[in-house]
């Protein structure tokens, strides 16, 4: 069977942004262990046109096609779906999505190093030493591979319990929303989901430029770092997502998620006895008993007290300046008027 790979794929893949889904061969693939996670299985690999070769890493949830031999030294594949991540001077490739053509065939051409950005890089790789890059690129690899792990339960945790968690969730769902009170200020409304359940919050102001730059948008993966829950009433809570880390660009729908659950029902017992016992994650559905609900302590209250406070405060204190700013005009404008009459 003839294979023709697509040449100058690799060329195009690291410099361009055009979108592609080239023929490729794996010219190498080997296992790279992982020093903060022993139990992590992450393959590296390297890829040949048949003219150039880029080396990058494998998407875990393909690690089963080396497993079954249908992936090793040697296969053709089609790439349909791949990632680069930015790794100090260079970038990273990440096989996110392919198919094999051929389990196995001879290499084909004599393909030399894709041109690299970074000539420390490039030296390590033209001098063969793999394993040296590997362990230079393993943490910012690790986490990208292993970016598409999304919290469980932590939509119900950032609901209804005080408990300060960093959760690593998708974006499936952002649009603008009009400032009422300022038609000048651009407002983001985001949708998260956990894979299992998904809640609305708005975007902090300070992160637009995340949006404007494209590096947030619809499938985006997050890691929250800060957020405040705001009561408006008994059965109305505002979140802002204050600061947060963008670990992947785009990806895919991860789960079916579905809406999180109402106040009365996330306080029911059953329902507190499931999160405790670290169930949430799955939707489940809560009877009611009649035992009493377990409600935030005091301690717990009061610090969230206090981040509303920082809140409201740094909120006042904008509105002040709007205002002195108003005055400001307005006096001008007096001032102008005086003049002319």
């Amino acid at each position: 069977m003839a294979v023709n790979l697509t040449q100058g794929a690799i060329v195009k893949m690291c410099f361009t942004s055009e979108e592609l889904h080239p023929v490729l061969q794996f010219i190498d693939l080997k296992p790279v262990q992982s020093q903060q996670n022993s139990a992590i299985e992450i393959y590296q690999l390297f890829l040949s046109d048949g003219l150039h070769y880029e080396h990058g890493m494998l998407a875990k949830q393909k690690n089963e096609l080396v497993h079954n031999g249908r992936l090793q030294k040697g296969s053709i594949v089609k790439l349909t779906q791949f990632i680069y991540k930015h790794v100090r001077t260079r970038k990273l490739l990440i096989v996110v999505d392919l198919e094999v053509i051929m389990d196995k065939c001879d290499l084909i051409g004599k393909p030399d190093p894709a041109p690299k950005e970074a000539p420390a890089l490039s030296a390590a790789s033209h001098a063969g030493n793999v394993q040296s890059a590997a362990g230079q690129l393993e943490s910012t690899a690790e986490k990208a591979v292993m970016a598409v792990n999304l919290t469980q339960g932590a939509i119900m945790k950032m609901c209804f319990t005080s408990e300060e968690i960093q959760p690593v969730l998708q974006v499936i769902d952002l649009k603008l929303l009009q400032s009422q009170q300022n038609s000048t200020t651009k407002m983001y409304q985001l949708v998260l989901s956990d894979g299992s359940h998904y809640k609305q919050g708005t975007l902090s102001v300070q992160k637009n430029k995340l949006i404007h730059s494209g590096r947030l948008q619809k499938g985006s993966i997050v890691k929250l770092n800060e957020i405040i829950c705001n009561d408006v009433n008994q059965n109305l809570k505002i979140i802002f997502f204050v600061e947060l880390d963008v670990i992947l660009d785009k990806w895919d729908l991860i789960g079916k998620p579905v809406p999180a659950p109402e106040e009365a029902l996330a306080k029911s017992a059953a329902y507190v006895q499931l999160l405790n016992a670290s169930l949430i994650g799955k939707p489940v559905t809560a009877r009611k008993e009649a035992t009493e609900p377990k409600f935030a302590t005091k301690e717990d209250i009061e610090k969230q007290a206090e981040k509303i406070d920082q809140f409201i405060e740094i909120s006042n204190k904008r509105h002040e300046d709007v205002l002195a700013s108003q005055a400001h005009i307005r006096n001008t404008l007096a001032q102008i008027l005086a003049r002319l009459t």
